[in-house]
């Protein structure tokens, strides 16, 4: 019988922030950095793992969770707001920073 080892699973930089849409309303997000070397389906996976935890920590919202990769080395969560007004902006955020452990940064 063979075994496979499992890659070792590197710590990632995670970044909450707040941005605008291109229709200009509030574009709630975490990025997500992997360091160099690491393979793409750990970062994949990882997104996966933090998008599925905040549609459980968001069963009561009605906003779209999307993940998109950008490049072998990051990608993102962000969050599509149904009436993206301040206030759902402001739960978003609080979700993510609680799921993603981090705090938010403007712009």
């Amino acid at each position: 019988m063979t075994t496979k080892t499992q890659p070792s699973t590197p710590e990632l930089t995670k970044r909450v922030h707040l941005g605008t849409s291109t229709y200009g309303t509030p574009k709630p997000s975490v990025e997500l950095t992997a360091p160099n070397g690491t393979h793409h389906r750990i970062l994949k996976a990882r997104l996966h793992q933090l998008a599925a935890e905040v549609e459980l920590a968001s069963i009561g919202e009605s906003w779209v969770v999307v993940l998109d990769a950008f490049a072998e080395r990051s990608g993102c969560i962000y969050l599509e707001l149904v009436h993206g007004t301040a206030e759902e902006a402001k739960r978003a955020m609080d979700v993510l920073e609680r799921v993603a452990g981090e705090r938010s940064a403007q712009g």
